[in-house]
This record gives structure tokens, sequence and C-alpha cells, in this order.
């Protein structure tokens, strides 16, 4: 049974640890973004890298639009307040990320390249006329704008439980840092720190799970202490309720469908450098998706043991969104858990960089027009 308590107490060494740890992350977003910046020739290069990305970078900016605070924070929480039957929630997304990039990628890249397209409403137009451009441009920036309000909210709470800042100076400062890096050098400074974003996201997770599972005993032991308190917590789903069919159905529509077109996702299909790098990337997502989502969620599980079991107190205060954050402070040495800032941050920062650039590009293309030109002429 879960009971509250407070927060993970933060020595000042840890804080002063954690602070450094995530100031040096910024600067090192800035220094890319800089570096970006001299890249940067035209409306092309800002808005599509110029269509040049290779495939490793591909791969980890196109994850990066997925794995949000949403797909690091949110499901470690949900999976630490429901148990094993939430795990099945990681496929309907996995079906979403490889069928975008089957489908959608492997066929809309040739049309991008032939055509030479900046913006989904320049799709729009291409297939349907001016007219679809405009009915496009309502939802790409509806979608940018409230899923971005999510992402501020997962780096104020990251901030203001790990390093200590109000919860609104921590999202106006890290709000300056990611437009800071996202202005100076377009799509090629968000795709390169959605790079080294990416591994800091999967490395921190490879280091926070086997040491929260060693303080178990061991998966087989967190999986017993699990069953013994409420044996809902290991059954795969459950007759009614958030794990029910039912709802996994619903998930399936709801999910599956929206992460196979989110235009933020797709606008990546523009960017890559060769068609070809369709034909592993659908799997590669997989894997990575994989990796990733299944390591935040087996976290959460891995906290719960620890907190039926006695080792931990309650991680869910004063919200299941905490539980990642205080889970790193309970679990992980101050310099690890300065790690595990710049990682969490990492989650949610790749997405938001991703939203901000689909906004401008809408606003700066399809609503006010900087260039009369038609889509195959320059777009300089």
């Amino acid at each position: 049974m879960l009971v509250d308590v407070m927060q993970a107490p933060i020595t000042p060494e840890t804080r002063t640890m954690l602070t450094a740890g995530f100031i040096v992350y910024c600067v090192l977003m800035l220094i890319i973004g800089g570096i970006a910046s001299r890249y940067i020739k035209d409306i092309r290069d800002f808005f599509v890298a110029g269509g040049r990305l290779g495939f490793w970078v591909l791969l980890f900016t196109y994850m990066a639009t997925f794995m949000s605070g949403m797909g690091y924070m949110a499901v470690c929480g949900t999976c630490y307040k429901l148990g094993w039957g939430f795990l099945m929630e990681t496929y309907w997304p996995a079906i979403g990320i490889s069928a975008s990039a089957l489908v959608i990628g492997s066929r809309i890249i040739r049309l991008a390249k032939k055509h030479n397209l900046i913006t989904i409403p320049d799709y729009y137009e291409l297939r349907w006329g001016s007219l679809a451009r405009i009915g496009a441009i309502v939802p790409v920036l509806a979608i940018a704008v409230f899923y971005v309000i999510g992402q501020y909210k997962a780096l104020g709470i990251i901030l203001q439980s790990l390093v200590g800042w109000p919860y609104e100076v921590a999202v106006v400062v890290a709000t300056i840092i990611f437009m800071a890096y996202t202005f100076m050098g377009g799509l090629y400074a968000v795709a390169w720190t959605d790079y080294i974003q990416g591994w800091i996201l999967l490395i921190g997770i490879t280091i926070l799970l086997p040491i929260v599972y060693s303080m178990a005993g061991g998966p087989e032991a967190a999986f017993t202490a699990l069953k013994n308190s409420d044996p809902n917590l290991v059954a795969p789903w459950s007759p009614a309720g958030p794990t029910s069919w039912p709802v996994w159905i619903s998930f399936l529509v709801a999910v599956g469908l929206g992460t196979f077109s989110l235009p933020h996702t797709i606008h990546r299909h523009w960017m890559a450098r060769k068609v070809g790098y369709y034909k592993w990337l659908p799997l590669a997502a997989l894997l990575w998706w994989l990796w990733g989502h299944y390591g935040s969620k087996y976290a959460g599980l891995g906290g719960r043991a620890l907190t039926e079991m006695g080792i931990l107190p309650n991680l869910a205060v004063p919200d299941p969104d905490y539980v990642l954050p205080n889970l790193c402070l309970y679990v992980l040495p101050p310099a690890l858990a300065a790690f595990m800032v710049a990682a969490i941050a990492a989650a949610v920062m790749s997405t938001a960089d991703s939203l901000i650039i689909l906004a401008a590009n809408t606003v700066v293309r399809d609503i006010y027009p900087v260039s009369y030109t038609h889509l195959t002429l320059p777009t300089n």
C-alpha cells in the first residue's frame, strides 16, 4: 500500500552536483547550436537541414519526436501506479513508429526531394491545391502548441524537484535555452542535439535499471514483492480499468494511429540524405523505442517493488510524474543523479525543440510568406 511521504531529501552537495550537471548540459547544447549556425545558408537548411541528414542522426532525431516527457517520465510513473499491465501500452506506439517510417517516410521522401518540399502544408498544396495548404496550417499549429505545453510542465517538474528552482523559473530558463540553440542552428542544431540527447537518455536509463533491481534482490524478487502486495500489479491485464482489454483497444486506435501521423514526426521524413535509409529505419526505430520506453517502464516497476519491500517510500509524491526524479535521488550517487538530470531533460527538450521548429516553419513559410515562389522554385 502506498503512503504519502515527502519528496526525496537532497543534500547541499547533491544539489550542487545536480545544478552543475544541468548547466554543463545546457552549455553543450548552446555550443552545438552555435556550430550548426555556420551551416545555415537558406530557408531549406534552417527548416529541414538541407535534406542532408545521415542515417544515425536521422534515426535519433526521428525517435526524439516520440521519446518526450511523456515517453520517459509519464510512463515511468504510470507503470509505478498500475503495474505490469501497463507494459502492453508499449506496443501500440511501436506500431505507429515503424509504420510511419515504412509507409509514409519511404514515399514522402521522394516527393520532398523532387519538389523541394519544406513544410507539411507544402505537401498538402502539392497533392490537393492551395486550399488544402490553408486547411493543414491550423491542425499543425494546434498540435505543436498543445504538445509543447506538456513538455514545459515536464521540464518544470524536473528542475523543481532535482535542481530546486521554483517551477516558473525552471520553465522560463529551460525554454530560453532550447529556443536559443534551436533558433541559432535551425534543424541542424535540433538534429545534432537530438543525437546527443538520445544517447544520454538511453545510457541514463541503462545505468538506472540494474541499480534499481539489484537493490530489490533481482527481477524475480521484485516480481514476487509486487505479486504479494497486489496480484493486479503483475497481471498482464485486468477485467476493468485502465489495463483492461477495451482500454487497450482504444489505445491501439488513439495511440497507434496518433503516433503514425504526428506532424513533427512526419516532418522528419523531409530530411534524409538518401532514400535507401528507409530500408532499415523502421526496424532501427522499433528497437530504439523498445530500449528507451521499456527501460522507463521497468524503472517504474522496480521503484514500486522497492516501495512495497519497504526499502523506499512512496515515490509518486506529489504525483506519479515525480516517480523517476525521486527514484534517481534515492538510489543514485550524486554524480549519476546529475547525469540523470541531463537524461530526463534531454527527453523533454528533444521533443520541445522539434515542436518549436515545426511551428516556426509553418508560420514563416505558410502564414507569413517570406517567399512567393512555387514549390519547385528555389527557396532562399
